[in-house]
This record gives C-alpha cells, sequence and structure tokens, in this order.
C-alpha cells in the first residue's frame, strides 16, 4: 500500500512542481523528486517481498532494459567528458529499476488506477498553459522580448517549457479518451478537455501527432476498417479543428505548412535536423562505443565546427545554438552508446513488442487500445524528441509501460516466487541496498539544487548590480566565495565554471578569468565561453590567441557576431576568421552572418 501511495503520489504531484528561483534548471527538482519518490516505492516493494518475483514471469521488463544499463556502464571509461556520464548513468540506473520492479511488485490493475491520479494534475496544467497562451495569466513572468516565438515561449503550465508541457499531457489524455470510452464520468471529460486545450496552446506538433495517432488506436480498438477510417478522419478534423480557435497554434500551423511547402524540411522540424546532423557525425566518428552515456551535449561544439567546416548549413532561428540532446531518442543512443547501444535499445524494444502482444490477450478491448495507443505514441515523441531525457515525461510513461509488462505477466499466469525464509531474507536484504541508495541519492539532490541556487544568486545579484551601476570588487569577492562553494557541491556543472570567469573578468583579474574559462571548456565547449576567453584575452594584450577564440565563437554561434568586442566587428570579423583559420587548424573558413548572408571576402561583401 505504501508503494501505490508513492506512485500515485508522484503521478499526481510530479506534473505540480516548479520551482521559478531555478531559471534555466526547471527540470531538476522534477527529476529528483521523481527519483527519490521511485526508489522509496522501491523500497517499500522489496520490504513486502514483492521484488523476487522479478526471477519469474514478471521480470521481462528487467530482461529488456538490463543489457542498455551494462552497455552504458561497461563503455564508461571510454568516454572523453566523464562528468556527464557519472551523472546521466545513475539516473537510467534508477529509471530502469523503477520500470522493472514496479511491473514485478504491483499487479497490472494497480498500475492502471495510479496513472488515474495524472488527470487532476495534467488537465489543470493543460488550462494553465491554455491561459497562458491567451494572455490571461501569466504568474512567473516569463522574459521572452526579443526572442523569436516569444508568445509560445510564454505558455509553460508548469513544466518549464511549451515543449514539455505539450508532450506531458499525451498520456494523461489518452488515459481520460480510455475511461470515457468505457463510461461516461465528468472527472475524465474534464481532464480530457484540459489536457486537449493545453496540448494546443503549447504548440507542440509531435506531441499533437503522438495524441491524433493514440486516439485513433483507443476509439478504434477492436472496428472494423471502415469504422477506423472515418473515425481517423474525424479525429484528425477535430485536433484540426481545436487548434484553429487558439490564434497563436493556428499561425504556427500556417507557418509550417508554408515552410512544408518551400521544401524547408529543418524550418518545419524547428532545426531538429541539426540535432540529428551532429548525433550522426558523433556516430560516424564512434562507431562501437560511442561518446559515452550522457555525453551529447559535451561533444556538440565539436562535431557542429567540424560540420561547419564541411560547408554544413544550421539553422539560422535556434534559441540557443547548442543542442543538449539530439532529439531523437535512437540518434541519440547511437552518438553516445555506438553500435551496442543501438542493439540493447532494438532488444528493448523487441522485449516491449512481445509484452504488448502478451499484454493484448489479456486486456479488454478498451485497455488494449490505450495499450497500443500510448506505446505508439510514445514511440513518435522518441522519434522526434527526448522524452525519456524529461523526467515529467519519462516518469508516467515509466508507470505506463510497466503496466504494459505487468498485464503481459498477468497474462503469462505468473506466481511469486522466492517465498520461504531465503526468500525473505533476500528481500530484507534488497529493501537495505535500495533504502542505502535512496539516501545517497537524495544526499546528491540537495547538493546540486543547492549549488544551482547559489549560482542564481549570483547571477541576479550581478545582473541588478550592473544594472544600476553599483557593481564592486568586494561584491565580485562575495560571488567568488559562493560560485567555489556551488562548484564543491556541484563540480560538473558547466555553468559555474562560467559564470567564475565572468565575475573574475568583471573584477579584472584577467589571468584568472582565462583560467576560469579554459576550465569550463574543459568540461563542455560553449561559443559564449569562447566569446569571454577571447575578450578576457584582448584585455590581457594576448591578441593572437583572442582572434582564435572569437573566430570560434563566431563559428558556432554567427549571432554572437554583434557582441565581439571591437570597433567594426563586421568588418574586422571577416579578416580576422580568414586570418585565424590557419592557427585552427582548419583549411578554409567562412561565417553565417545574422542576417542570413555569408561572408565571402575579408574586407568586403555583406
Amino acid at each position: 500500500r505504501l508503494a501505490y501511495a508513492l506512485v500515485a503520489a508522484l503521478c499526481l504531484l510530479l506534473p505540480l512542481l516548479f520551482d521559478p528561483r531555478l531559471g534555466g534548471q526547471f527540470r531538476m527538482p522534477k527529476l529528483f523528486f521523481a527519483e527519490l519518490v521511485g526508489l522509496g516505492s522501491l523500497v517499500a516493494l522489496a520490504a513486502a517481498g514483492r521484488l523476487t518475483r522479478i526471477s519469474g514471469g514478471r521480470g521481462a521488463a528487467a530482461r529488456a532494459v538490463l543489457p542498455l544499463v551494462l552497455v552504458a556502464a561497461a563503455l564508461a571509461p571510454l568516454a572523453r567528458h566523464p562528468e556527464p556520464v557519472a551523472a546521466a548513468l545513475p539516473a537510467l540506473a534508477i529509471a530502469a529499476g523503477c520500470l522493472a520492479g514496479w511491473s514485478a511488485g504491483f499487479e497490472a490493475e494497480r498500475l492502471r488506477a495510479a496513472l488515474l491520479w495524472s488527470l487532476p494534475s495534467a488537465g489543470a496544467t493543460g488550462l494553465l498553459g491554455l491561459a497562458q497562451a491567451l494572455g490571461w495569466f501569466q504568474p512567473f513572468g516569463v522574459a521572452t522580448d526579443g526572442l523569436a516565438g516569444a508568445e509560445r515561449l510564454a505558455v509553460i503550465g508548469l513544466a518549464g517549457n511549451p515543449g514539455d508541457l505539450g508532450a506531458s499531457l499525451l498520456l494523461p489524455a489518452l488515459v481520460a479518451l480510455a475511461e470515457l470510452r468505457r463510461r461516461f464520468r465528468l472527472g475524465p471529460l474534464l481532464a480530457g478537455v484540459g489536457c486537449f486545450l493545453g496540448l494546443a496552446a503549447s504548440q507542440t506538433l509531435s506531441a499533437m501527432a503522438a495524441l491524433v495517432l493514440g486516439s485513433l488506436c483507443v476509439w478504434g480498438a477492436g472496428a472494423p476498417a471502415r469504422r477506423v477510417a472515418r473515425l481517423a478522419i474525424a479525429i484528425l478534423a477535430l485536433a484540426l479543428g481545436v487548434t484553429a480557435l487558439i490564434a497563436p497554434a493556428r499561425q504556427r500551423l500556417f507557418e509550417k505548412g508554408a515552410d512544408l511547402v518551400s521544401g524547408d524540411w529543418n524550418a518545419v522540424l524547428t532545426g531538429r535536423l541539426d540535432g540529428w546532423r551532429v548525433a550522426l557525425r558523433l556516430f560516424g566518428d564512434h562507431p562501437l562505443s560511442g561518446t559515452g552515456l550522457g555525453s551529447y551535449r559535451a561533444e556538440y561544439c565539436d562535431a557542429k565546427a567540424a560540420l561547419v567546416e564541411r560547408g554544413a548549413e544550421f539553422f539560422g532561428e535556434h534559441q540557443f545554438p547548442v543542442f543538449a540532446n539530439a532529439h531523437s531518442e535512437p540518434l541519440e543512443v547511437a552518438a553516445e552508446l555506438g553500435l551496442l547501444g543501438l542493439l540493447a535499445l532494438g532488444w528493448a524494444l523487441w522485449g516491449l513488442g512481445r509484452a504488448l502482444v502478451r499484454a493484448g490477450k489479456a486486456l479488454l478491448e478498451t485497455e488494449r487500445g490505450l495499450a497500443w495507443g500510448g506505446a505508439g505514441g510514445l514511440l513518435l515523441l522518441a522519434l522526434f524528441g527526448f522524452p525519456f531525457h524529461v523526467a515529467l515525461l519519462a516518469y508516467p510513461a515509466l508507470v505506463f509501460l510497466a503496466w504494459v509488462f505487468a498485464a503481459a505477466g498477468d497474462e503469462r499466469g505468473s506466481a511469486d516466487s522466492g517465498s520461504g525464509g531465503s526468500g525473505r531474507r533476500w528481500a530484507a536484504l534488497l529493501a537495505l541496498l535500495l533504502a542505502g541508495a535512496l539516501a545517497a541519492r537524495a544526499v546528491r539532490a540537495s547538493e546540486r539544487l543547492e549549488a544551482r541556487r547559489l549560482l542564481r544568486s549570483v547571477e541576479l545579484r550581478t545582473e541588478l548590480a550592473l544594472s544600476s551601476g553599483r557593481f564592486e570588487p568586494r561584491l565580485a569577492a562575495a560571488h567568488l566565495q559562493a560560485l567555489e562553494d556551488a562548484a564543491r557541491l556541484d563540480p560538473a556543472d558547466v555553468a559555474i565554471a562560467i559564470a567564475r570567469g565572468n565575475q573574475l573578468l568583471l573584477l579584472g583579474s584577467l589571468d584568472r578569468a582565462v583560467d576560469a574559462y579554459r576550465a569550463a571548456q574543459r568540461l563542455e565547449r560553449r561559443p559564449e565561453t569562447h566569446l569571454n576567453l577571447g575578450r578576457a584575452l584582448l584585455r590581457a594584450g594576448c591578441d593572437g590567441e583572442a582572434r582564435v577564440e572569437l573566430a570560434w565563437a563566431i563559428r558556432l554561434d554567427p549571432t554572437l557576431l554583434r557582441q565581439v568586442p571591437l570597433a567594426d566587428p563586421e568588418r574586422a570579423l571577416a579578416g580576422l576568421i580568414f586570418a585565424s583559420g590557419a592557427e585552427c587548424g582548419l583549411d578554409s573558413w567562412s561565417v553565417v552572418c545574422p542576417g542570413g548572408e555569408r561572408c565571402g571576402e575579408p574586407a568586403g561583401g555583406p
């Protein structure tokens, strides 16, 4: 009962957690909450002796995901960037443990009931997103001035960004539809309406397509082909109609249609081709072992620079020039874990397919449609996004997938195993091990959250001091102490190292600033770090090194051209880039200017 209460609380409360004080790290509290609650539920299941059933017919989920975890762990020592691997590997192990433990420890109907707890919070956050899209209510004061698609960026619900909001509403919407098909009730109807409206307001087209696919499976299960075809037309018309009622969503749909007609596929996919191209480049460079779990972002700039050198054109309307994820789960697995990871992923998908077939024999027609619809929707999201890298999406999806595997185990008539004194001893030992993992993860979560709060506090105080013209050395010294404390708590966070360099640069301690920026580059290359490192080197009189760093900054993010500390950056950078090409070891240099033109001559051209 305690384990079930924790899983139900996860489904209910996870969408409601939001800490605006963390700035861009809005996903962090949700991740740690989900991991700690998930581990707590596993401790309770182990203490009750339920996890011993993994060794029997209820072990299909464990057998499906175990190869992926083992491959990631085996390849970890080969990674060039060990810090992100060390952070990602425990997260993968916890998620895999939750899937395996929940499917073994709970009966299928209990997991199905837990999914219903996601409906109230999902419906409420969907309606909040709609209010934000229509400009009725914006409690967080999201700053979107000057950013492309500013209206959409303000539609965050309590998710943190519109993409997370839209994708997180997919499974609750399908659960509400399945409940309504079973019998009409007001609660699922209201929740479903909130999910539909919030998803449309978020303008997340991949989630909308996944909802259309999943709805067709839920309502078309067991129906003749002609009825399914009519149902597909009706669902598509309904989705387009709801979208047309919301002006921002309607405008985005028209824009995507225009991009499609013009043949600009990267614009249709909102720049996803950039992430896919980099993932394929990394896979080509490391085909067998990949770059290491979680290292895609750390490797991104090197791969992007190599592609730009070969003439690749990157999407010019990105809000941020560095992708943290490949925006395709299979491609990210290929980049980070290579061929071995793809084989392990294929094994996991094969196990899920077998579970869906077996569960279909044990489930009612409506539930069978939900199982296939939810799995199909998640697969579509995974092809065009990264749902299993976002706790708000991943952990409800793990509850759903555990339900599918548990239903498959019920169909096989699995029984409890490990009974008797020996089984109780193993259960007690497993509960102690899981409790230790829970305690260790709680300590790590508190450290990382505190580090981020310290960083955010430094950033806000610095911004306030600079805007008021009252930035003093004493303030910088206090900030540096806070950043040192943050670095001790989370030494792998590159943002802390960059912030330390920024404080030293403002303080005028140029040598120390250069060292801080170079330390940040060793953790993860970023164009803004190259820019600030170039600024520090220029002020220190190291013009040659500064030219190289500034050239890299513009090469990786052409929009930084206006921030280059030169009197006439456009003319100077044209010559600077061509002059420093040889110093960077590159054969040729070019840069796409903010207007979209290509600078072709050192002293002229656009």
